[in-house]
């Protein structure tokens, strides 16, 4: 009986283990970004979402977003992450929680990562970028947590 038990305790804790996927965070600069960002030209609309694990709108919006996906079939949702190098277990973590396969970590230092995105945005966060699906220029950014239909309405402005 006890055997069974083991067995079955050694089971359960080895499917849970490996049924858990974590999260890809994946170090980029501005220029690698935007890259990435306009890769999806003429395919998909972009939304890139800056944010930190230690800015609560950020935390507060971000499974709303998450969730654009199921409401969009032609978008798609790149969250780039700022928190520092010793977060980054924790940024994983978040990410594989709310079931982000890939997601972005800034890899650059703040000022030119600023630049490097939008010379209309001085690094407050959250700060989100709608880019058009057509052409992949920005149809709309903004600073702060919004409401869904927010975001809904400027999805579909870049459609």
């Amino acid at each position: 009986m006890m055997k069974n038990f083991v067995f079955l305790f050694l089971f359960l804790l080895l499917n849970g283990c490996l049924s858990s996927k974590e999260s890809e965070l994946i170090n980029v600069n501005s220029k690698q970004l935007l890259d990435i960002i306009y890769q999806y030209k003429n395919k998909k609309v972009v939304l890139l979402n800056i944010w930190a694990l230690w800015c609560k709108p950020c935390v507060d919006e971000f499974p709303m977003i998450a969730s654009l996906n199921e409401e969009f079939s032609d978008i798609e949702i790149i969250f780039l992450n700022t928190d520092f190098e010793e977060q980054r277990n924790d940024v994983v973590d978040f990410l594989s929680d709310h079931k982000i396969n890939k997601s972005y970590f800034k890899s650059e230092d703040d000022n030119s990562f600023i630049n490097g995105i939008s010379q209309n945005w001085i690094g407050t966060l959250p700060f989100t970028i709608i880019f058009s699906k057509d052409s992949s220029n920005i149809v709309n950014s903004w600073v702060g947590k919004k409401e869904k239909a927010y975001f809904i309405n400027e999805i579909k402005k870049a459609l």
